[in-house]
């Protein structure tokens, strides 16, 4: 199909009426040999979900956990904050008795799933090592993958129990995408229907989850919704090599001249992939506000406490904390509304953690967030430069991989989310509720500059004094709080050999 985007649309379109095609069909099977209700199922998993937890399902949420019941294997990619733990509780509303799994990398404390189950009432046991699991009657089991296999663990003596084996109605495989991180290690089988969910699958991701967790294409429930968040604008900013690395994290704190008089920060999450980085970045950004702001500023990161993460992730709701400096374990799985600004501070290891981490912006669709990606100098420097021949490779001192390094240095032509798009295999979806990314920004600036040159060239022609200068000013300076490279009409903060990260406020 190459980029022809009919044949894209028309083989999207194919698959999503074959998956609602198996899924009709498992329904008249089951109506025929258990007298099976579609209608009244639906509805009793509907009105159990607003009872218990104030909300009605969404229809594809009701799908998948129709095609559970139905033992009909599942796939989804959704956008972070879509509710893909949802259809995890919904078949256990009109089948008590029964258990479901979830294979899962994340913590306890990381699982939006878990606190969905203490919300509706389900029995949640997560089982984080090799403890003998006492009693089996639990609703939701939730394992993480390498317990999952480990024949000395917890987990495997429960698969030979005939009792617990009969009680399983599905497997879930939450955070899917993982698998191709594992390789070939990771493998499942199992009699139950299999579902596998996640925000950040490619079309390779997905055909390697198919394989491991034995899902056939043709013969399984499959929806593609995208991952796109129309609410979140993208920009990446190019760091400045004269200054240092921590430097380009000041913006986050608003602007110096506020800050003597503030009481609060401007809200915000920044994601680190080295702890070591984050507790320095904690010091210097202390460090530049009154004292009384200081412990507004908090890490959350696998190196703490379970019980020191769920504190500051407490205060983080309640607003009692403004900046969080994280690491993974608030990308996965970190569920807050009213997040206006994500920042990954350095190249993370691929596309895929930088839009999962970026998501955690914006969940509430009412707010206009903004997911800013700074990018070290160095990822641009090149090795052996001085002794490469004509013809040779370019080789980087930073290797980063092809989709992410196509989404940072896409030109000013280019939008990223159109590369998002390309790289996920997203549907056709909604136009953005604000801005789009800097680069569509950036042309909007050169268009309207253009008009304004057009719009006095005849005022200027008419002018009886040649030399005097016009009243309206043409300069594109200072445009949404970033400036303009007047010869290549490149916002500063956006990639580009001038590109520098701005030091005004960050306009929402």
């Amino acid at each position: 199909m190459g980029d022809n985007p009919s044949a894209k649309i028309d083989a999207a379109e194919k698959r999503h009426a074959r998956s609602y095609e198996l899924l009709e069909q498992a329904r008249e099977a089951a109506k025929k040999s258990s007298e099976y209700d579609s209608l009244a199922t639906r509805r009793k998993m509907s009105e159990e979900c607003k009872r218990r937890a104030g909300f009605e399902p969404k229809k594809e949420q009701l799908d998948i956990a129709e095609s559970m019941l139905l033992g009909l294997d599942s796939t989804v990619m959704a956008a972070t904050g879509w509710g893909k733990s949802v259809p995890f509780a919904l078949p256990l509303f009109v089948r008590p008795g029964k258990t479901i799994i979830v294979i899962s990398p994340l913590n306890d404390d990381d699982q939006v799933g878990s606190r969905l189950c203490v919300n509706v009432g389900l029995l949640m046991l997560w089982m984080p090592g090799k403890e003998k699991v006492k009693k089996e009657n639990h609703d939701i089991i939730i394992v993480g993958p390498k317990l999952c296999l480990d024949p000395d663990g917890a987990f495997r003596p429960l698969l030979r129990n005939s009792n617990f084996t009969n009680r399983i109605l599905a497997v879930v495989m939450d955070e899917a995408n993982c698998i191709a991180q594992w390789g070939t290690t990771f493998a499942l089988r199992t009699d139950a229907p299999v579902h596998a969910a996640s925000a950040t699958l490619t079309p390779a991701a997905l055909t390697v989850a198919r394989r491991a967790l034995h899902i056939r294409a043709d013969d399984s429930f499959h929806l593609n919704l995208g991952n796109d968040r129309p609410n979140i604008a993208w920009e990446v900013r190019l760091m400045n090599p004269a200054k240092s690395d921590l430097e380009s994290l000041d913006f986050v704190l608003g602007s110096e001249e506020d800050l003597d008089k503030a009481e609060l920060l401007p809200r915000s999450v920044v994601f680190f992939d080295d702890v070591e980085m984050s507790l320095q970045a904690l010091r210097r950004l202390r460090s530049k506000v009154p004292e009384r702001l200081g412990n507004r500023i908090c890490m959350y990161n696998p190196m703490r406490s379970a019980l020191s993460n769920q504190i500051v992730f407490k205060l983080f709701q309640q607003g009692r904390v403004d900046i969080l400096l994280a690491t993974e374990a608030a990308g996965m799985s970190f569920d807050v509304s009213d997040i206006p600004l994500v920042v990954q501070f350095l190249v993370p290891s691929s596309l895929e953690t930088w839009m999962r981490r970026a998501g955690r912006a914006g969940r509430n669709k009412d707010i206009r967030a903004r997911a800013i990606l700074l990018v070290q100098p160095t990822v641009f420097r090149e090795e052996g430069k001085k002794t490469r021949q004509p013809g040779d490779p370019r080789l980087y001192v930073e290797e980063i991989k092809p989709d992410l390094l196509d989404w940072i240095t896409a030109s000013e032509g280019e939008c990223r989310r159109a590369i998002a798009d390309r790289v996920f295999d997203n549907p056709p979806r909604e136009a953005p509720t604000g801005s789009c990314c800097d680069n569509c920004e950036a042309r909007t600036v050169r268009a309207e500059a253009a008009e304004r040159r057009e719009s006095e060239e005849p005022a200027r022609a008419s002018d009886s004094e040649p030399n005097k200068a016009s009243d309206t000013s043409t300069s594109t300076e200072n445009i949404d709080a970033r400036t303009i490279d007047a010869d290549r009409g490149t916002p500063q903060g956006s990639f580009g050999p001038t590109a520098r990260v701005a030091q005004a406020d960050v306009v929402f």
